[in-house]
């Protein structure tokens, strides 16, 4: 329930300020990032975790893709977690993997590149789909955990894995009290 609530939020944002508004810091009128975030982060928990996590892996200098696995009902998270990167003014690609599998591998290739500014790879991705190997990613953090996820990450990660030369950090980022919560303790 909490991550409908912050879809909502984030399209009632997006209808008061368009991205490249967001991206301009817009005139006089525009709303501040404060109070653009503030529905965000109140009507989720995750993604207040995510906020003081990306904000150390920026001020460290890593790359971050956000993973959201599912089919196009997914996409609605897809948009906030836009949004909120936006907000935040960090550089990203967004790719939908369900939806156009050649912008997909486009917005991959250009995130892929050797050390393009590209802070965040925003992916929604098929659990059943092609492999997405993310080499250019420091961290990759699985924002909707399946049913199972133990078996849901390991195979994921697999299917990312491939090409990786260097270590990198993999979070599944569970609630507490929520779904994914009990999964886990499962």
């Amino acid at each position: 329930a909490r991550i409908l609530d912050s879809a909502a939020a984030s399209r009632s944002l997006l209808k008061r300020c368009t991205k490249d508004e967001i991206r301009a810091h817009g005139g006089a009128d525009a709303p501040s990032q404060s109070e653009l975030l503030a529905p965000l982060l109140e009507a989720s928990g995750k993604l207040q975790c995510l906020e003081t996590m990306l904000a150390g892996y920026h001020a460290d200098g890593k790359r971050v893709a956000l993973v959201v696995s599912g089919d196009a009902s997914s996409r609605s998270l897809v948009d906030v977690l836009e949004t909120f990167v936006c907000l935040h003014g960090w550089s990203y690609e967004r790719a939908d993997a369900v939806k156009d599998g050649v912008a997909h591998k486009r917005a991959l290739q250009r995130f892929s590149l050797a050390r393009t500014a590209d802070e965040c790879f925003i992916l929604l991705l098929h659990t059943s789909g092609d492999r997405t190997p993310l080499t250019a990613a420091d961290v990759v953090v699985f924002l909707q955990p399946s049913w199972d996820p133990v078996c849901h990450v390991k195979s994921l990660v697999d299917k990312m894995s491939v090409g990786l030369t260097r270590p990198a950090t993999v979070v599944l980022l569970a609630s507490v009290g929520a779904m994914d919560d009990y999964a886990l303790r499962l």
